[in-house]
């Protein structure tokens, strides 16, 4: 699977996919891994649907420990994880750890985020169909870096929403959160089975894997399932 974004070492930040094809002449001998900074990464297009992503350089290796190493979790993949309840119990203890990194009193590791917004990558093993255990990794960014990203790979999201308004679609058991327009925050799309937890002009403090879907004309960060989300009023 291609990464998500690179690391440029001359201006010392991260850029995703978007980024690196309408920059490639100016970036192509500037572009690293994400985790290591170590290989250079390269753009490849698919040869059927001249869909775009990027892989590291052939025969250059990642740094030891480099979470990009292990396989990401696709969105097919988190389908069959929600079969397994080993898997399903391993993801939720993962949020929660994820959710107290954030939000509880006195965190340490705050500083991170804030001084140079590079992306966490969570490794976690997860039992495959040979009940094998294979390492696996997720991006995990907060909710206001979101509109950076136009891909619709999943991700761990974490941060704080205020819920203004909301739009609901009962045929398709979703409902739209629409949130404070002069923020950063996009709109979630959110289980209905989920919204009846909520209150209107509430705020939340939340971790949850999603990705930006299309829906109802226009486009969304939504919220996968119920089960792989943690809220808490703040």
């Amino acid at each position: 699977m291609g990464m998500i974004g690179f690391y440029s070492k001359k201006d010392n930040r991260e850029y995703d996919l978007k980024f690196f094809i309408e920059n490639y002449r100016n970036y192509k001998n500037d572009a690293y891994c994400m985790g290591c900074r170590k290989p250079r990464v390269i753009g490849v297009f698919n040869v059927i649907n001249r869909i775009p992503h990027i892989r590291k350089e052939p025969r250059i290796l990642h740094r030891q420990g480099c979470p990009l190493k292990n396989k990401r979790i696709s969105i097919k993949f988190f389908q069959e994880i929600k079969k397994s309840p080993e898997n399903t119990e391993r993801i939720k203890q993962l949020l929660v750890g994820v959710f107290n990194d954030n939000f509880l009193p006195n965190r340490e590791n705050d500083e991170f985020d804030i001084i140079n917004d590079n992306t966490i990558f969570e490794v976690f093993s997860l039992q495959n169909k040979t009940e094998h255990q294979v390492r696996y990794y997720l991006p995990r960014k907060k909710i206001s870096m979101n509109k950076k990203y136009i891909d619709d790979e999943l991700r761990i999201f974490y941060g704080e929403i205020t819920i203004n308004s909301y739009t609901k679609y009962d045929k398709d058991q979703k409902v739209v959160l629409r949130t404070n327009r002069d923020s950063n925050i996009p709109n979630i799309l959110i289980p209905l089975n989920l919204f009846f937890k909520l209150k209107v002009k509430e705020s939340y403090n939340i971790v949850f894997i999603g990705s930006n879907v299309h829906f109802n004309h226009g486009v969304y960060l939504e919220i996968k399932d119920i089960n792989f989300c943690k809220i808490e009023k703040i």
